[in-house]
Order: structure tokens, then sequence, then C-alpha cells
């Protein structure tokens, strides 16, 4: 099969495949559209190397995994990377002073798992989490300011 033939395998039904792969794989369907996204741009951008292909299928699988396996990668070195107390979610820890208003040592243990479990969303969606329920936005205002839709 020649690389004009392969760029014609990608229809709909072989972008919605890579789609549930993608999203299978990752937290959220955002990561998953990047995802898929960037599995057709290597895909396409493979077909300039590709001369003569035996099996067009498992080129689209074994690019789709050496995609994936290079998200993993970053996404270990961004997780390596990401301090749980990030700059933007350090401000808004209260401070441990003994009259922080917390009974036990429990809560103070959730709330850190709370800030940890922040910092590994997205960055949209810790951008909406962080406006919504810490800084107390409304919906319009975040959408205004991150450039998307309520």
């Amino acid at each position: 099969m020649e690389r004009s033939q392969l760029l014609r395998m990608i229809d709909a039904g072989m972008i919605d495949r890579l789609y549930r792969y993608s999203y299978a794989r990752t937290s959220c369907s955002h990561e998953a559209e990047e995802l898929c996204s960037d599995i057709l741009y290597a895909v396409v951008k493979s077909c300039n190397n590709v001369m003569q292909l035996t099996n067009p299928t498992g080129y689209f699988w074994s690019v789709a995994h050496n995609v994936y396996a290079d998200y993993c990668k970053k996404r270990r070195i961004q997780a390596e990377n990401c301090v749980a107390g990030s700059d933007e979610l350090t401000e808004l820890i209260p401070d441990t002073d003994a009259d922080n208003g917390f009974d036990n040592d429990s809560d103070e243990e959730k709330l850190s798992a709370i800030y940890h479990h922040i910092s590994n969303l997205s960055v949209a969606y810790r951008k909406v989490m962080v406006g919504y329920y810490l800084e107390g936005k409304s919906a319009a205002q975040l959408a205004t300011e991150l450039s998307v839709s309520e």
C-alpha cells in the first residue's frame, strides 16, 4: 500500500477508533482529543517517510502506541515536576498555626489530599476548579477569562 492509500484510510471510523483508544487511556476528554490529534498528526507526518506498507492497520496502531508512550513519558515528567502545592494553590492553603480551625490532623490530611488532586488535573480543569470553587468566580467570568463557552 502506498502513502496516498494510507491517507485515504483516515476516515470518521478510524478517527473514532483512535479517539476511543485515547479516551480509554487519559483522564478527560480534552486530553483524549489532544492525544488523538497527536496520533493523527504523527500518522500523516510519517506518511512522507513510508514508501510501501504491507499492514496499514498495524502501522496506524504502532504509531498510536508510540505516540501514547511519548504522552505517558511527558505526563510522568510533568507529575515529577508538579509539586502538590503549586504556586496558585500554595497561596490558598491556610496557615498551619495552632488556631487554624482544624479539629485534628485528619482535616489537614484531607485538605492536603484535595490540593494534591487539584494539582493533578489538566491545566484547563485546574483553572476552572480553582476559579470557581476557591476564588468564587462565576461560570461566565471563567468562560470569558479562559476564552471558552459556558
